[in-house]
């Protein structure tokens, strides 16, 4: 009996070393799985996003899919829209005014604005992890459209849709007017945090943007 319990536990060991190994190898780059739990280690979620980027194949191993919720979970039964409205980007999210008004320039939270960008097409969004492109595949001269980049009409795309929480992403290349037309009249005060009304930017004032919280199109 001992000698069944013991090789049914070396058995389960192998089982769950396999299980590691076909989730996550030196080829993905991704931290093992510990062999005995089963579980990634401590602070996975903060950077799973980076493995997943790499090769999104290896996460579905476990996973299951990420682009169909009925067929997700896997042998891990954890499914990633547990926490993603869609692991992936969903159809149709090259068009610009998907990928850019309801992704980069929506309000940054997990799943959108700039910063969230970022995290997989690089901080300069020239450098994508993996299967992320670099944003200036399409985008020429800055991670969005080129000049004039204006206007107010919901059907067109422009930097007055961009959510004000945004700033900061803006000030990388956008600090004190720089690569604007618009510079503004009186810096801004000192210590000042980029923000799209206070001069550190390229306004002094909300002039009341097409949607709540973005910036206005016009003058200072």
């Amino acid at each position: 009996m001992m000698r069944f319990k013991t090789t049914l536990l070396a058995a389960c060991t192998l089982l769950l070393m396999a299980l590691a190994t076909a989730c996550s190898d030196a080829q993905s780059q991704a931290p093992s799985l510990d062999p005995v739990s089963g579980n990634h280690p401590a602070g996975w979620a903060q950077t799973h996003w980076e493995a997943y980027t790499k090769d999104p194949a290896k996460c579905r191993t476990c996973h299951g899919s990420t682009t169909d919720p009925a067929q997700a979970g896997g042998i891990s039964k954890v499914s990633c829209f547990k926490c993603h409205a869609s692991p992936d980007h969903p159809t149709g999210w090259v068009a610009g005014l998907q990928h850019g008004r309801l992704g980069a320039q929506a309000q940054p939270s997990d799943f959108a604005g700039f910063s969230n960008c970022a995290t997989c097409h690089g901080s300069d969004y020239r450098q994508g992890l993996g299967t992320a492109t670099s944003c200036f595949t399409c985008h020429t001269k800055a991670p969005h459209p080129d000049r004039p980049w204006l206007g107010g009409n919901a059907g067109v795309s422009s930097h007055a849709f961009t959510h004000e929480d945004n700033a900061a992403a803006c000030a990388a290349c956008h600090l004190n007017g720089a690569n604007s037309t618009r510079v503004p009249a009186t810096p801004p005060a000192v210590g000042a945090q980029p923000g799209c009304y206070n001069n550190t930017l390229c306004h002094d004032r909300n002039l009341g943007g097409p949607v709540a919280g973005s910036l206005a199109e016009g003058g200072r």
